[in-house]
Parts: structure tokens; C-alpha cells; sequence
């Protein structure tokens, strides 16, 4: 589509990459993946129009389309969006020359910084009123084990930012659930969380099970006006209580969302971002426990079954589209959206004639799904996966 806007998505060797370019398929646009695994299921997607390899880090990749684009290789009219927390902070630091080239829709680093930063935020959130979990944070094991003395337990250890260290470790964990003393110290015995992450978070507790956690998504434009919003909650999580979506649904949830832009107006958010709750069962409050500026989440996929999705809302709006496209207008928040391994692991690991029960009342009249690999229209990456995951099973 050589007359088509383009949009370059860095991380499209991830699933949040793929997630991304399947958001942009009711646009005329051309849709570049940055990438840099060649055997990853993401890039398999018919959804990517031209794939770039730039091995490196994130700042070598940045630099790298920044060369690109001063030799004239992408026109005009380009889009960056990134699928990773890190290249948006590696953006940060070269906002203004990467502005010459592409529209950027991130938030300036001093606002953005608050919700990439856990400390940051945590600080930001009390003296704003914001409801959140009681919190400490601790850059050495000697904090952590002078901590444990006055500890309240069950509490949790996550770290500040989730770095490639933690991801390549602990790919789809969040952080530690600790309920006791004891397994707090045979966590720091049997390996230093140090070497993953150089700070972390410790946290209370808040009770109640993986329903009980509500996310918000949300598109921006540059002076902070709403694009599209979409509130959904947990069904799984793997692994359960502190690990990644595995099943999640669109909701009716009003009250969320307002609580939820007021939050990003705050933070005078643009582009991309999310707010993650968890609801105390005990106070009914929603508490502010993940957020995440300048890129989807890993659950972003759940709004796909819109065309107005929040990717393609921002896409639209800072390119021009409107005239060009067509946006549905009505909503199909009956939506659930799987993650097929997690979702997998999951149900073996509670039985999987009692979870698929679970499920089925979980899913009522559920009319539309989306799924994290597979796709009708688009099926190689999910061939592509499982064949890589039963492989890796034979293996071990």
C-alpha cells in the first residue's frame, strides 16, 4: 500500500506487537513490525505489510529508524508506536530528533516518568488523593530484610519496572506473593531479586481473587481529549492471584472509567495507556495497582472486536484518517478475549472439567471473543506458536 500512511510498531516480535498491528486492520495503512527474534510467532501475522529486523537494544533500535528516516527510507506521513515499557523510556531521551521524523504519541517524560515509575506514581497518588496500596520501597536485601521485622503479611515484591532481566525470568509473573516471613526468606536464600530489577516495591495484600481485578484502556490525543475508553476485568490469571491475564472481559463499568480519567487527567495522559484496579472486597474501592503509559497492555486485545478501538482511535486521529474511515458505532462490550496457554495452564491447574464449568458460567451470553495467538482471518501466528510450544513440551 505504498500510498498509505505508515505505522512502525517496535516489539513486533511480541504478542502486544501483534496485538497492535491486528488493531490497525480496518485502516488503510501500511503497518511496519520492528522486530529482532526471527522464529517469534508474532512476526507471522499477515497483518504486518513490511518487517524490519534491527537487532540491539531498545536505544540502538530507536537510533536505528532514526537513520532510516534521515535517509529517506519511510515517507512522511509515520507513526511510532511501541509495544514495550522499555522502548518508550528510550524514547524519552530522544523525543525531540525522533519528533522531527515520526509523530510520537507519548506523553512528555516529566508526567509519563510518574506512571512508569512505581515510586513515583506511589508518592503521586497520596498527595493526590488517589486510592492505593499501602507501600514500601526497598533497593537492597538489607532494606528488604530490615522491612520484614514489622511486615504484614500476606503482602507482595514487585519490581519498580519490569526490566528484560525480570521478563526473561519470570515471563509471565508480576511479582512475589509472600504470606509468610518464612517464604519471604527463602525467597532472598535461593536467589537475590536484585540481580532482575535494582528496586522493587513491597506492598500489602489486598484481598480477594483474580475477578476482583479491573482494568481501563484508553486512547488520548495530544491535548488530552478521550478517543476511546473501554473498562474490562480478570476472569484468570496465570498463574493465579499474581500473574498475567489469561481470560478477561469487556464491562459495563461507568464508575471505573470516570475514576479512571480523572486519573489521566491528572497525569495529563496522551497517546496509549492503562490503569489497572484491584477491588477491595472489604471497602468496595477500586485501588490503583498498575498502570502503564505510551504503549497497549498485554490484554489490549480484548477491545479488537471494535473498530474503534484505542489503537485504532489514536492511529486515526494523529494521522488525519477520519475522513478516510469508518468507525462502528456501537460497541460489542460482550466481549472476552484468551490468552490460549495461560488460559490452558490454568484450567489444568484447577482441574479442567471444574474450570471449564467456571468458564461457561463465567462466559454467559458471550457473543464475540478474541484470542491472544489465534485468528480466524490471520491463523499462522497461533500455528506458528503452538507448534513451538509443543515442541518445547517434547523437549523437556
Amino acid at each position: 500500500m505504498p500510498d498509505c500512511p505508515l505505522v512502525i510498531i517496535t516489539g513486533a516480535d511480541t504478542p502486544t506487537g501483534l496485538t497492535t498491528a491486528r488493531a490497525l486492520r480496518s485502516l488503510q495503512v501500511t503497518v511496519c513490525g520492528v522486530f529482532q527474534e526471527r522464529e517469534a510467532a508474532s512476526i507471522q501475522s499477515g497483518y504486518w505489510d513490511q518487517l524490519i529486523y534491527l537487532p540491539g537494544s531498545p536505544d540502538e533500535q530507536l537510533e536505528a529508524l532514526i537513520e532510516k528516516a534521515k535517509g529517506a527510507e519511510f515517507p512522511e506521513r509515520s507513526i511510532l508506536l511501541f509495544s514495550q515499557d522499555s522502548h518508550v523510556i528510550s524514547a524519552w531521551a530522544v523525543n525531540e530528533e525522533l519528533g522531527r521524523y515520526f509523530t510520537v504519541p507519548i506523553p512528555p517524560q516529566g508526567k509519563g516518568a510518574i506512571m512508569m515509575d512505581k515510586t513515583l506514581f506511589h508518592q503521586w497518588a497520596i498527595e493526590n488523593e488517589v486510592d492505593v496500596p499501602q507501600s514500601e520501597i526497598v533497593n537492597s536485601l538489607e532494606s528488604l530484610k530490615s522491612l520484614a521485622a514489622n511486615l504484614s503479611f500476606p503482602c507482595i515484591l514487585k519490581p519498580l519496572v519490569r526490566t528484560s532481566a525480570w521478563d526473561g525470568v519470570h515471563k509471565n509473573k508480576k511479582f512475589f506473593l509472600l504470606n509468610s516471613k518464612q517464604e519471604l526468606h527463602e525467597l532472598v536464600e535461593s536467589s537475590d531479586p536484585f540481580s532482575l530489577s535494582d528496586r522493587y516495591i513491597l506492598q500489602e495484600w489486598i484481598p480477594g481473587g483474580d475477578t476482583e481485578v479491573f482494568f481501563v484502556l484508553f486512547a488520548f490525543d495530544e491535548n488530552g481529549v478521550v478517543l476511546a475508553e473501554y473498562a474490562g476485568q480478570k476472569v484468570w490469571q496465570w498463574p493465579p492471584l499474581g500473574g498475567s491475564t489469561a481470560v478477561c472481559r469487556l464491562i459495563e463499568e461507568p464508575q471505573l472509567i470516570s475514576l479512571a480519567r480523572t486519573i489521566a487527567g491528572k497525569l495529563e495522559m496522551t497517546g496509549l495507556g492503562s490503569i489497572e484496579f484491584k477491588r477491595d472486597s472489604r471497602t468496595g474501592k477500586f485501588l490503583v495497582t498498575e498502570p502503564t503509559v505510551g504503549r497497549n497492555d498485554y490484554q489490549s486485545g480484548v477491545a479488537l472486536s471494535d473498530e474503534n478501538n484505542p489503537t485504532a482511535a489514536l492511529v486515526i486521529n494523529s494521522l488525519g484518517l477520519q475522513r478516510e474511515c469508518r468507525i462502528a458505532k456501537k460497541a460489542k462490550r460482550n466481549c472476552f478475549w484468551i490468552d490460549e496457554l495461560s488460559a490452558y495452564r490454568y484450567a489444568k491447574s484447577k482441574g479442567l472439567l471444574k474450570a471449564g464449568f467456571q468458564l461457561i458460567r463465567a462466559l454467559g451470553a458471550a457473543r464475540h471473543f478474541q484470542f491472544l495467538y489465534f485468528d480466524w482471518r490471520d491463523r499462522k501466528p497461533f500455528r506458528v506458536h503452538l507448534k513451538k510450544t509443543l515442541s518445547r513440551k517434547h523437549r523437556t
